[in-house]
């Protein structure tokens, strides 16, 4: 099926990028998602600005401790930045099971995040790992969590005239540690459910949970849970994981034909627990 017909712009600036958008125009960047769904019919964006010129996008570099990625920082690079394979392994493991290298070499952790797909990798790493996305548009710049992206399936906040600009990895801490693991129907396929745990100094300091509700999340219950919890014995972590389903007391759990939401919860359970295992034990 074919697309509608839509005007087209490729920005040379991010102004002119901002003008565009607050026009009415929508985001192109690796359009891996995006345009599979213009031409389903899913999404008949009128205006679409390219924005993949503007180079002060693609810019990665070091933030303190931590690590400024910039929205056209394409998934195939974080396979390969030292920085990322050193401070933060989970965006790493996560990135390598993005769809295969065609997908990769083309798609970008701004788009990724955009698309707001509740099961992306991306985002539930991201989270687990407190990073923060800057959107700005004319005139003015926020900054915000990525968990505060999300406002529903395949909805962000960003409303007409803003544009994701950055994504920022604070600081790890100490003796960093993270692992991601996700259940999917074919190796490199869309994940069913997914975890990712973030860990320093042999404590948990991020969780995020994919798959399970209309948006990506940060399991939060569970991380104050395992604050004083006795990281060594199974049992403790047991009964912080169970606390998953108080998580999802405020979301509407994902039920459809890839599993239900009884599953996806048992299978997150089973992900987190064997998760927070192996990034706080050295026997993990």
């Amino acid at each position: 099926m074919r697309t509608t017909s839509f005007d087209y712009t490729r920005a040379t600036s991010i102004d002119e990028a901002l003008s565009a958008l607050a026009a009415g125009a929508q985001v192109l960047a690796g359009g891996q998602s995006l345009l599979q769904s213009m031409k389903l019919r899913q999404a008949s964006p009128q205006h679409l600005v390219d924005i993949n010129d503007l180079d002060e996008l693609r810019a990665v570099s070091l933030d303190g401790g931590g690590l400024r990625l910039g929205a056209l920082t394409r998934i195939a690079e974080l396979c390969v930045i030292p920085e990322v394979a050193a401070r933060f392994p989970s965006l790493q493991q996560a990135a390598k099971l993005t769809a295969d290298v065609q997908v990769r070499n083309r798609a970008t952790i701004g788009g990724n995040l955009c698309f707001a797909n509740p099961r992306s990798n991306m985002a539930s790493t991201l989270i687990s790992l407190r990073a923060e996305v800057t959107v700005r548009s004319d005139g003015s710049s926020r900054r915000l969590a990525v968990e505060e992206l999300f406002s529903g399936y395949l909805q962000t906040v960003l409303s007409s005239g803003e544009l994701l600009t950055d994504v920022h990895l604070p600081d790890p801490g100490p003796d960093a540690r993270g692992a991601y693991r996700e259940i999917s129907r074919q190796p490199n396929g869309v994940p069913v459910v997914n975890v990712a745990v973030a860990a320093a100094a042999g404590q948990v300091t991020g969780i995020g949970v994919g798959g399970l509700g209309v948006r990506p999340l940060r399991a939060r219950l569970v991380e104050e849970a395992l604050e004083n919890a006795d990281l060594s014995d199974p049992r403790a972590v047991d009964d912080a994981a169970t606390l998953l389903a108080a998580d999802l007391a405020s979301t509407e759990p994902l039920s459809d034909m890839h599993g239900s939401a009884e599953y996806r919860l048992e299978a997150a359970v089973v992900l987190l627990r064997r998760l927070v295992l192996a990034t706080t034990n050295e026997r993990g």
